[in-house]
């Protein structure tokens, strides 16, 4: 009796460990009894149970449109009032569970999905290998492991993946997927489940599906509405795949429909303009969506400011140079339009434009006179580097330097200083003069002599020295002819 219990035992174990290429099989589609397109009020999302050969059958009979075609597992199909009348009328509320009774077709803008292999499984217990076994594929894991031909009893396993989805608002649906299949040709139905590791990080059983034992994409199985805080282990989504009977994990992916809310763009943004010396000062209206603000200069990332913050003063400005500034602000979602502005520092004065200091003009004084670069500025003048008189820009700006001496060039300077510093320097060079012009003899007196002279300077009857060509140039052109004895006798006859 013992040797035949045994025999039959080997047999079963050998069975159930023949290892043969699964084919792939298509699982159907969730929405593949209703029309979308149509117009309707009302959808119930269901979980059908349909886990082994009877009540597959009762489920297809009923409503063939359900599109079951993997075998007895799990299925999650979107179905309308009437048609979960007709299949609660032959089926138990144990196998026909109504996951959502107004369910709505998600439609979100935001869409998440991500595919991780079995063999880069997260975690596991139990009885594990990572091998492909039945299936044509690499990467995988095979949960429930035993291939002993002399080991007829069945070893539970468990894995589990980490799956961490982009910052979200709200989450709408998260949908699971397995691919795989169970390697074990006994026993013909299945005792696999795709769970949900909880907040706890244990098996949901709010939650639990029955997988295909057939080579196939199981899913979507939604997680059920009242369960979207209750999924999160260590802040990750983690489905858990449990089996005893050697089924090997393809691979799994998540779904998930979301809204993250990016912040908005900022309303104000004020930017200083030649206001500050060492800085440029930024402020900003604050946004309640924002964790935090991007600061550009130039294209260029300068700092990352947390929310409450809304203002900035820039000392790396460059002087003189006109700045662009941009700001974000950003959250967990990603960043709002940037909005724009210009600004820089307060510049030290330019030089001034103009700058003249009388050529003999006067035998009194030198006269210096510069162009007004803004009433705002004070300016300095220098005699050969020695400060001679400060000036503020709503003045006269002319001064007399009565200390010279005769036969002496002076280099006279301006610079004009506000509070951000001073400019360079404008420079130009003057003297007294030797005498009135048109006083050729230096006698004081403008007369018939200085014309007889000048006329025998014209005629080369005598050689002038420098002196006398500057008091000859009556019309100052650099030259000495008969304009210039016009010029003398209007000065005399006045």
């Amino acid at each position: 009796m013992f040797r035949i219990l045994f025999i039959l035992l080997l047999s079963y174990n050998l069975i159930a460990q023949e290892n043969i290429i699964r084919n792939f099989i298509d699982n159907g589609k969730i929405d593949s009894a209703v029309n979308l397109d149509l117009e309707q009020d009302e959808f119930y999302l269901i979980q059908a149970n349909a886990i082994n050969d009877s009540l597959l059958l009762l489920f297809k009979e009923t409503i063939p449109a359900l599109d079951l075609f993997a075998g007895p597992a799990s299925y999650h199909r979107i179905i309308t009032p009437n048609q979960y009348q007709e299949l609660s009328n032959v089926i138990t509320e144990d196998y026909l569970i109504i996951i959502d009774d107004n369910y709505e077709i998600v439609n979100n803008r935001d869409y998440w999905v991500q595919t991780i292999y079995g063999s880069n499984y997260f975690g596991s217990s139990g009885e594990i290998s990572e091998t492909c076994s039945c299936l044509d594929a690499n990467n995988c894991v095979v949960v429930g492991f035993n291939d002993s031909w002399y080991n007829p009893f069945d070893y539970y396993g468990e894995a589990w993946w980490d799956f961490s989805p982009p910052a979200f608002d709200s989450i709408s649906e998260v949908r699971v997927y397995v691919q795989g299949a169970q390697c074990d040709n006994l026993p013909l139905w299945s005792e696999t489940n795709v769970s949900i590791r909880d907040n706890n990080c244990s098996w949901n059983n709010n939650f639990q599906s029955t997988l295909s034992i057939d080579y196939t994409l199981n899913g979507p199985y939604v997680i059920p509405t009242d369960q979207l805080e209750q999924i999160w282990c260590n802040e990750n989504l983690q489905p858990v795949i449990g089996s005893e009977d050697n089924y090997t994990v393809d691979f799994v992916r998540m779904e998930v429909y979301y809204e993250c809310n990016e912040p908005n763009i900022i309303n104000e943004f004020l930017v200083s303009n030649n206001d500050y010396c060492d800085y440029v000062q930024l402020n900003w209206e604050e946004d309640i969506l924002a964790d935090s603000y991007k600061l550009y200069r130039d294209n260029e990332l300068i700092i990352q400011l947390s929310n409450g913050v809304n203002q900035y003063s820039d000392y790396q400005a460059i002087a003189g140079v006109n700045h662009e500034y941009c700001i974000k602000s950003t959250n967990d979602c990603g960043d709002s339009n940037s909005i724009c502005s210009y600004g820089s520092r307060r510049p030290v004065p330019d030089v001034i434009e103009s700058i003249s200091a009388s050529d003999g003009t006067s035998q009194d004084y030198i006269m210096i006179e510069w162009s007004n670069s803004g009433q705002d500025l004070i300016y300095k003048l220098y005699r050969d580097g020695i400060q001679l008189s400060v000036l503020s820009g709503n003045q006269n700006l002319t001064y007399n330097d009565e200390f010279v001496e005769l036969d002496t060039i002076y280099e006279y300077c301006v610079e004009s200083q506000n509070d951000c510093g001073n400019s360079d320097w404008a420079c130009d060079e003057g003297y007294l003069g030797i005498g009135m012009i048109g006083d050729i003899n230096l006698d004081n007196v403008l007369d018939v002599l200085d014309v007889v002279l000048l006329l025998n300077f014209i005629l080369e009857i005598q050689i002038p020295d420098n002196n006398q060509i500057w008091l000859s140039d009556i019309n100052s052109d650099q030259l000495m002819n008969i304009l210039d004895i016009v010029a003398l006798v209007s000065l005399i006859l006045n």
